[in-house]
């Protein structure tokens, strides 16, 4: 193989290794949030969950985050809105995105939250019957999917009074 040929096939690899989607990730975390370390944030055409197919319209994009060392989160009130849920992405207008699904992921790729187990009581707050406990995940990673328009722009991620600026 000559010079010129291997520069050539040594840069197509190259590229090819820095397109698609792969993750966005440092040698470590990007932040630490309430429900983990975030350990990536990738761009997926779909991913499938145990419940549905998340697939972006074609004006959106489909964000996965990935969380890595809790595997027992403590809330209360709706699993939805109080939960692992309750990381929010927010553009630069202060439009709020939640995610479409909270689960973990599994080596096919896909992620499932049929595995979670939630402990804990009902209780009345507020004339409203909320959980307070605890959703213990069979691993300690959580996956986030999000979808939002590709209009957005200036994204943060807001855990509660906390926002981080994500990476561009």
């Amino acid at each position: 193989m000559n010079r010129s040929t291997f520069v050539l096939i040594t840069s197509l690899l190259f590229f090819a290794s820095c397109s698609g989607s792969s993750p966005t990730r440092g040698s470590g975390p990007l932040f630490k949030t309430s429900i983990g370390d975030l350990m990536t944030i990738e761009k997926k055409p779909s991913i499938q969950t145990n419940e549905k197919k998340v697939e972006p319209k074609p004006d959106e994009w489909l964000y996965l985050l990935t969380f890595e060392g809790k595997n027992e989160i403590t809330f209360e009130g709706k699993s939805a809105e109080d939960g692992p849920q309750r990381i929010l992405l927010v553009d630069a207008k202060g439009t709020k995105f939640a995610p479409e699904f909270a689960g973990t992921p599994a080596g096919d790729g896909s992620i499932s939250n049929a595995d979670w187990k939630y402990n804990g009581p009902m209780k009345g707050v507020g004339g409203k019957w909320v959980f307070e406990g605890k959703v213990t995940l069979p691993t300690s990673k959580i996956a986030l999917v999000y979808l939002v328009p590709q209009s957005a722009s200036g994204l943060t991620l807001q855990d509660g009074s906390q926002t981080y600026s994500l990476p561009r």
